[in-house]
């Protein structure tokens, strides 16, 4: 598994992030943070991973030396206009 996190691409991800928080987009705004953290915590656990490895590799694919690429960019500015609080 530590492969293939460490080879993931990009678009991929910021699919699969997208679709998660199209799942829990009309939840509560404490709600969303809590059960993506659960989710976060129980995948982990069942990849046997290190959270703090998975933050630290995450962090490298959303970001880059000009800042957020452009997938986590339109998230992000998803989050902040649609997303109902």
């Amino acid at each position: 598994m530590n492969d293939l996190v460490n080879n993931a691409a990009v678009l991929p991800v910021a699919g699969a992030a997208m679709r998660a928080l199209n799942a829990i987009q009309d939840a509560r705004p404490e709600h969303q943070i809590l059960g993506a953290a659960a989710l976060f915590v129980l995948l982990v656990e069942r990849f046997n991973m290190s959270p703090q490895e998975i933050m630290t590799r995450v962090k490298n694919i959303m970001n880059y030396a000009e800042g957020k690429r452009p997938e986590f960019a339109a998230i992000a500015d998803y989050m902040r206009y649609e997303l109902k609080f």
